[in-house]
């Protein structure tokens, strides 16, 4: 199993770098592939590796701070319309360039989607210059499922795959039968499902001194992923006096991502002033 974990976290072959190019203009761009056919090897062998995908939005004034936007979905699907492309173009707003990354979903991933993550990360890092990015002011962000997924990469990133920040709204943390989303925790851990990965993927038990700050928001009404999910990691966070702000909502379920519900306001602006204070946005242009 350690063994199989260490594969996950190791560099992969990825699709030509762009380094080397004049900074694009602004644009939403159209779909990268993450691998190159060459680069599947007996860990990447299902043909749904070869459906992962970045897509940068890029603004007008760029302060130079990205965010890899991972939709959430349960590990089954990609919502990627609400907790995606809205999202992407909300960040745009700051002058914040999105990316949004299809990573893959489905049954028995076996944990694949954290090789997507982060090789993502180091991707976006290789190619900083490329999109006017500061390589140091590169984030994750993620809802529900896609919030494991953020925080998986953020509690495991060295180096070149290291966030440098994470946001996660209504996230599944836990991967452990009492608090975790079931569809989620079966997907993800697959074929490997077991009381070792349930502990192992539990990011409040991975969080360290190279956990990097991050913005949380979950509602206490939350009935498909429990806010006891955030409440671990926040408190965990805490432990190792990593900067984390915890927004706490009374009410709106699961799934408030982007739309007109009063939800919604409250955590973007809570999120808005987070970026801004941290220096990551500026005012809306």
């Amino acid at each position: 199993m350690m063994y199989r974990i260490a594969s996950l976290l190791a560099a992969v072959t990825m699709t030509e770098s762009l380094t080397g190019a004049t900074t694009v203009p602004a644009g939403e761009y159209k779909p990268i592939p993450l691998y190159s056919v060459t680069a599947f090897d007996e860990m990447q062998s299902d043909d749904r590796a070869g459906n992962v995908s970045i897509q940068y939005f890029v603004p007008e004034n760029r302060t130079g701070a990205a965010v890899i936007v991972c939709p959430g979905g349960g590990y089954a699907v990609l919502c990627e319309t609400y907790e995606g492309q809205q999202i992407a173009r909300w960040l745009n707003q700051f002058g914040i360039t999105a990316i949004i990354l299809r990573y893959r979903v489905g049954e028995n991933l076996d944990m694949a989607p954290l090789k997507d993550a982060l090789t993502a990360i180091s991707h976006v890092r290789r190619n900083a210059a490329l999109y006017g990015i500061d390589s140091d002011r590169i984030g994750i962000m993620g809802f529900s499922a896609g919030g494991h997924l953020a925080s998986t990469a953020a509690t495991r990133g060295r180096d070149g795959s290291a966030a440098n920040f994470h946001i996660l709204i209504y996230p599944v943390i836990s991967m452990t039968d009492q608090w975790t989303h079931k569809g989620s925790q079966q997907n993800f851990l697959g074929r490997f499902l077991n009381e070792e990965t349930k502990q192992l993927f539990s990011n409040d038990r991975q969080v360290s001194e190279h956990t990097p700050p991050a913005f949380i928001c979950h509602a206490v009404t939350d009935q498909l992923v429990p806010v006891q999910n955030s409440r671990l990691y926040v408190d965990a966070m805490k432990k190792h006096n990593i900067p984390v702000t915890y927004l706490e909502l009374p009410s709106g379920g699961h799934g408030f991502g982007a739309g007109l519900d009063p939800e919604w306001k409250m955590w973007q602006d809570a999120c808005e002033k987070w970026l801004i204070e941290n220096r990551f946005g500026t005012r809306k242009q």
